[in-house]
């Protein structure tokens, strides 16, 4: 690739060398108001109103109304507005939490409203633009800045005087566009990429699901006499299997409760919750192969499996075999039987364990319940390769993205006609 004339040390370790007639300034001198965020305090949502976006909006460069928090009402939005009100073209920077340092860009004209986890860089389009500043602080380099900035509590956090102080590389105002030009060609066809194999990845998730509800409710026999089963989700089932209630092949039984502070990082034997490891602790309640199924919040009902010796929490249901069956087998019958639909409604939803034990299973013989089980990890590890290698290639894709942007705004590729 081609590269400028003449270069100059940037002062920055990590930056190098830029072009000679590119400035490297810190973004309070390139905005038109300080860097500010939303309200601290917790709205009241509605039904409707006005979006109220924070971290979940952020999503891959762009902002998703779609994982907004809620609605506010217009007055409310109307107070928030006189400290924060986003307009289009604003760069939005998450400050807290996980997503630390992950930005996007207003591309909206419509009324909407943000929390406080997300600040506000506003361009001086006199001094840079709106676009090149996003596409820098989405570069590599700003990164370094971010990570180097953060403060931790329980997540990482960043302070908005710190975002203000650093250091962003400008080129002149032409050239910023030409740049920007650039990168949003390239870019486009490496997030097209992306999304192609995201697709992909979807369509070998919903194989993988397909492939074991058909196997454990019809069998591997695709020439077996079938027989209704009487129940509307199952239809027709192998002819020999019985229908059984889920109660008689497993006892369900919820966990033992235990405190935050008896569980670390690492120890001795894992603890599982209602969605599965939260941690280590010193003793255990249960000891062999066992099926773990959610049993309260959002995800309840989900299923995990235990093995050797653990603590089962109180959020989950340990479900022991009363007799010869696979764990494993019933593990993935249970998991196709999608056991949220019978959550109790309410704040937190929980699971009504004595509706799921009074459920009909289909039970095939042991020999064929340990055939299934060796069939579908033989098929299902093939498919989960293939996800693998696919989520293997958009790493790459998303690091030749930012290597890139990053090679492109700090000028180490000069990318100008002349």
């Amino acid at each position: 690739m081609r590269k400028y004339s003449n270069y100059k040390d940037s002062g920055v370790e990590w930056i190098g060398k830029i072009p000679e007639h590119f400035n490297l300034t810190s973004i309070k001198n390139l905005v038109t108001t300080k860097v500010t965020d939303g309200p601290h305090e917790t709205p009241e949502f509605l039904d409707e109103g006005i979006p109220f976006l924070s971290v979940e909006s952020v999503q891959n460069g762009k902002l998703d109304f779609d994982k907004k928090r809620g609605y506010i009402s217009p007055e409310l939005h109307e107070v928030y507005s006189k400290k924060c009100k986003p307009q289009k073209d604003d760069i939005f920077i998450v400050k807290s939490g996980s997503t630390t340092g992950k930005s996007t860009i207003v591309e909206t004209d419509e009324d909407f409203n943000i929390w406080s986890p997300l600040c506000i860089v506003r361009s001086d389009t006199n001094k840079i633009t709106p676009r090149f500043a996003f596409l820098s602080i989405q570069s590599a380099y700003f990164r370094r800045f971010v990570e180097l900035g953060w403060s931790f509590g329980t997540q990482p956090n960043i302070g908005m005087g710190v975002i203000e102080n650093i250091k962003i590389i400008v080129p002149p105002l032409p050239e910023q566009q030409v740049i920007v030009t650039y990168l949003d060609e390239k870019t486009t066809l490496i997030d097209d990429l992306i999304k192609k194999k995201q697709e992909k990845i979807q369509l070998l998730k919903e194989k993988r699901t397909a492939l074991i509800k058909h196997v454990v409710t019809k069998g591997l026999d695709p020439e077996v006499e079938m027989k209704d089963s009487g129940a509307v989700d199952l239809g027709l089932i192998p002819s020999h299997w019985k229908l059984m209630k889920l109660k008689f092949v497993a006892g369900l039984q919820s966990g033992n409760s235990i405190t935050s502070d008896s569980i670390d990082e690492v120890g001795d034997y894992a603890v599982y919750g209602g969605n599965g490891l939260r941690g280590f602790t010193t003793s255990y309640t249960h000891e062999g192969h066992y099926v773990l199924i959610g049993r309260q919040g959002a995800l309840c009902g989900n299923i995990n499996y235990a093995n050797g010796k653990f603590w089962a929490s109180e959020h989950a249901v340990v479900a022991s075999l009363k007799g010869s069956y696979e764990t494993t087998w019933l593990g993935e019958l249970l998991r196709m039987m999608n056991l949220n639909q019978y959550s109790l409604a309410s704040a937190q939803p929980g699971l009504s364990v004595e509706r799921i034990q009074n459920l009909d299973i289909p039970v095939p013989p042991y020999s064929e319940q340990q055939a299934i089980v060796t069939y579908l990890d033989e098929q299902t590890q093939l498919i989960d390769q293939t996800i693998q290698q696919e989520e293997q290639k958009i790493d790459l894709l998303k690091e030749y993205r930012q290597s890139l942007i990053s090679e492109v705004v700090t000028g180490k590729i000069c990318v100008l006609d002349t």
